[in-house]
């Protein structure tokens, strides 16, 4: 009986359909709360950006020189058309979610074609797609260029597998159009091809790919990245401590430690300091921190079962080992030189660091009854402390905080806009005379709102100066008086 239940369980796995159909389900439920956030901060600075009244506006997008990063694509582009939309927040939300939905079947076909094994390539997509950190790319719009680049380089590598050049330098083209940091991608092409073994036939066609990272990076990138790299925290610092630093933290967000975690820790061999403790203070962060420690335990396990009973065949893994090192830390390689540390940056890295720990599972199930039962609580953990490592990362990310301000914000401006008399031209956001909140009022006001950015969304038939107390600006004669906490309080 309990064979025949096992057999018709493969079966069911080993139809695609079915196991996207319930894997996007699952997806839809763990990241539910991703479809309700609304504008905040960079989307605000986009959507105004983004306006187009005619064909030059849209030419206009893709022309270099801005004083920002050049992510026409993912961007303006991606911004453009969500806005036509009325619900044009919900309708962004659907497009990272399909894309990131598209772009896990990519991940999936590439798997087979490189692993030549169904069942692995699905649990493998499994294990990625639920990991926590997808928080950071689906709930915030402005980040939507992590999923159109992972999801565009994926099919640039299915395409590129197949033999399908053409078609796989054009998806990178819109990979280069979506983040600068696809500009790395022919160094993986080069890595990969040496490991199949199929360098000297495709040559010519890396040279094309390595050819066109360039031109994007002189002709399109150079400039926007001088812009930003005024600004403290993206200055590039090539030091090594730095770097090994980033490196650290990201493989550790990778293995499932919290986001939060480096803010709270002086050095990585030492407790955190007390603050962390009050930081997870509460019952759902500690059950994410038992299943993620009993998933880690079990992981290394794996991995001395996995050295004791391969010993004779480690130095032919190597190659593949080496592999999955090179492509976490290449992908990773453009933000390691600078401070500003983002766990959204892992999406593409996580998929080498996912699909070690995969194997090492894989692995365990495939031997003893004892290591088949441990690989199975492994696996358990590993879902629990995702599942519930997503509501904590809800509220470390604040994203739930700025949707709330965004709805206060909906309804506080549609009720303004006719009430509000032309002699006003001016807006002054004002702090409390009371003791001030942990946020600074005008202060996060002003970081929400993205300066005077928020304007063009909320009341486009209005041209007012923007001011904040912050700023230690006296409110001029002719502003109209709004407290910060009126939006940021209920």
């Amino acid at each position: 009986m309990l064979k025949k239940v096992k057999l018709s369980i493969i079966k069911l796995i080993e139809r695609d359909l079915y196991f996207f159909n319930l894997l996007f389900g699952i997806l839809i439920v763990l990241f539910r709360n991703s479809f309700f956030i609304g504008f905040f901060s960079d989307d605000y600075t986009f959507l105004k950006l983004s306006y187009i009244e005619n064909i030059n506006d849209l030419i206009n997008f893709f022309i270099p020189g801005k004083a920002y990063f050049y992510r026409p694509l993912s961007t303006e582009v991606f911004y453009g058309f969500v806005q036509i939309f009325p619900n044009a927040q919900v309708v962004g939300h659907l497009i990272v979610m399909s894309t990131y939905a598209i772009a896990l079947v990519g991940l999936y076909k590439v798997s087979i074609i490189l692993t030549k094994n169904k069942i692995f390539s699905k649990f493998f997509i499994f294990m990625y797609a639920i990991h926590f950190s997808h928080v950071f790319q689906l709930y915030w719009l402005a980040t939507f260029q992590e999923v159109a680049t992972f999801c565009f380089l994926t099919y640039s590598t299915l395409f590129f597998l197949k033999r399908e050049y053409i078609v796989s330098i054009f998806l990178f083209f819109l990979a280069l159009l979506s983040k600068e940091t696809a500009i790395v991608y022919p160094a993986f092409l080069l890595v990969l091809l040496l490991i199949k073994q199929k360098f000297k036939k495709t040559m010519s066609w890396i040279f094309v790919f390595i050819s066109l990272s360039l031109v994007t990076y002189f002709v399109f990138y150079l400039s926007g990245i001088k812009n930003v790299e005024q600004i403290d925290i993206y200055k590039i610092q090539l030091s090594p401590n730095l770097i090994a630093n980033n490196s650290v933290w990201y493989a550790l967000w990778g293995l499932g430690f919290p986001s939060f975690l480096p803010d709270y820790t002086p050095g990585f061999f030492s407790l955190p300091l007390p603050a962390f403790w009050e930081r997870i203070n509460d019952s759902i962060s500690w059950i994410y921190i038992s299943f993620l420690v009993g998933y880690l335990s079990i992981l290394f396990f794996s991995i001395f079962k996995f050295l004791n009973l391969k010993q004779k065949k480690i130095a032919s893994l190597i190659p593949s080992i080496s592999f999955l090192i090179f492509g976490t830390l290449l992908f990773l390689s453009p933000t390691l030189p600078i401070i500003h540390r983002w766990m959204v940056r892992l999406t593409i890295p996580l998929i080498f660091i996912t699909f070690a720990q995969a194997y090492l599972m894989y692995f365990l199930i495939n031997k003893s009854k004892i290591s088949k039962i441990m690989a199975m609580v492994g696996i358990i953990f590993y879902i629990i402390y995702n599942i519930v490592g997503i509501s904590v990362h809800e509220v470390a990310s604040i994203y739930n905080l700025e949707s709330e301000y965004y709805q206060r914000a909906q309804i506080y401006f549609d009720n303004l806009e006719n009430l509000l008399p032309k002699t006003y031209t001016s807006i002054y956001f004002k702090d409390s005379a009371e003791e001030k909140n942990a946020w600074g009022e005008s202060k996060k006001l002003k970081t929400s709102f993205a300066q005077n950015a928020f304007l063009y969304h909320f009341m486009p038939n209005r041209d007012l100066n923007i001011y904040y107390e912050v700023d230690e600006i006296t409110a001029p004669k002719d502003s109209f008086i709004i407290p910060a906490n009126d939006i940021l309080k209920q």
